[in-house]
């Protein structure tokens, strides 16, 4: 499903003019890319320095570069400790908590798993922040060209580049304080990596890129994408699958804009205002105005007796879409209640048992209308009951796995203001974001197929 998506422009068949940035002074510089085996230290060299040449990146230090298999990739996802019994219990709880709201299939019982099977036979290559090296997992890569191969160990050479320039680590711990932001914050590092990989593609003697041609390929990956988040044509991906494809395509297009107007320094000055949301790239890409809004919080207090809170977080506007296309709502519908979200809180709340769940959402839109359009548009859920509230602009959603819990709750939850400059509400009780990360560093996810 997602196979098709990472793919160089001239892949595309598209062709047209290409104006090299100003860093392409010296003699590396003068020469074209050519396509070469990444698997040899030769290549991975040229491949490098071609990158820094597009990106006008003068700290050319190559980062070391290794291979393992799919297997091994596994194992690397898995590395550490294993889990209490109490964080396999909130894992499943999440689980549940996903699948009643289609942002994970059927059958599924652990959020770990099904984001690891996803990283696993979809991740091509990643660049690790831990110690600044570049992985390539051969047995994604398979039998790609050589040229496909080429792009992906750009994109994550970009990532290494970025590093260098910004520190990935320090601009991740600032801005990426919820599930939404984490995607926005992405839709900054994969946008440039997908940007700047297609501008050292076109540096090939005879190769050649116009605005035109950017736009026809973003078109054609979001469209893909949009498939994708609806569920489209088959088995529904997950959460992860999800939320982890959406910065390579829109955050793309958002560089490649900014790029166009002001060139490299343009896409630097992006880290230091980062888009805030997903719905904030949505509506930069439609060339919407900004909408200023309050983010929200929901608390449960007091919480039913033997329950805890083990997921508190935001999953945005671009998670929403999902969630809409998914209960029968078609891409305009969709897309305009994505680009009209101002904010969302969700908790996932869980019993002593495994099958104790219950999940508190609340949305706030632009208009009320766009409120009444979402409320009326809610089905039963695959799993437990629901009850939907409207509350002007804002919608609570509350699912729960019976009628008794779903009782006991809407006792409980309330929604409320943050106060300006909050990043979390977690006043009941301390916990992750949704999902749980796979472990406690994971690798920055690069190209996918």
């Amino acid at each position: 499903m997602l196979g098709a998506m990472m793919v160089p422009i001239r892949s595309l068949g598209l062709a047209g003019l290409l104006v090299l940035p100003a860093g392409c002074s010296d003699d590396d510089c003068e020469q074209p890319l050519r396509v070469c085996d990444i698997g040899s230290a030769s290549c991975q060299e040229h491949v490098f320095i071609q990158t820094a040449c597009a990106r006008g990146h003068g700290g050319r230090t190559l980062p070391a570069v290794s291979t393992i298999t799919r297997d091994e990739f596994e194992e690397f996802l898995r590395a550490g400790d294993p889990p209490t019994a109490e964080q396999s219990r909130a894992d499943a709880q999440i689980a549940t908590a996903l699948r009643m709201l289609r942002l994970l299939p059927p059958g599924q019982t652990s959020n770990e798993e099904a984001a690891i099977a996803a990283y696993a036979s979809s991740v091509l290559a990643f660049y690790s922040r831990a110690d600044r090296s570049v992985t390539i997992v051969e047995t994604n890569l398979g039998d790609v060209s050589l040229e496909s191969g080429v792009f992906v160990l750009s994109h994550e050479f970009v990532h290494a580049q970025q590093d260098v320039d910004v520190g990935l680590q320090e601009f991740f711990d600032e801005h990426a304080v919820s599930s939404d932001a984490s995607t926005a914050t992405r839709s900054v590092t994969e946008g440039e990596a997908v940007h700047y990989s297609n501008i050292t593609m076109a540096r090939q003697e005879g190769a050649s890129i116009t605005a035109e041609i950017f736009e026809e390929y973003y078109d054609i990956q979001q469209e893909l994408l949009r498939t994708v988040a609806a569920g489209v044509g088959g088995e529904e991906a997950s959460y992860t699958e999800v939320s982890s494809v959406f910065p390579y395509f829109f955050g793309g297009e958002v560089v490649t804009d900014r790029w166009m107007v002001d060139g490299d320094a343009g896409v630097l000055e992006l880290y230091d205002a980062p888009p805030p949301s997903t719905a904030a790239i949505l509506r930069t890409l439609a060339e919407d105005p900004p909408l200023d809004g309050q983010a929200l919080a929901v608390a449960a207090e007091p919480l039913p007796a033997g329950w805890s809170v083990v997921a508190d977080d935001t999953l945005g506007a671009w998670v929403l879409y999902a969630y809409a296309r998914r209960i029968g709502l078609d891409d305009p519908g969709a897309d305009a209640l994505a680009r009209a979200w101002v904010g969302d809180r969700i908790l996932v709340g869980g019993g002593a048992v495994e099958g104790e769940v219950a999940v508190a959402w609340s949305i706030r839109f632009a208009t009320a209308g766009h409120a009444d359009t979402f409320a009326s548009a809610s089905v039963t859920p695959p799993e437990g009951v629901q009850s939907v509230r409207v509350d002007g602009t804002d919608v609570a959603l509350l699912i729960a796995v019976d009628e008794p819990t779903l009782m006991e709750w809407e006792g409980a939850v309330q929604t409320a203001e943050l106060e300006e400059g909050t990043s979390s509400f977690r006043r009941a009780r301390l916990a992750p974001p949704l999902p749980r990360p796979v472990r406690e560093h994971p690798p920055h996810v690069g190209a996918r197929r």
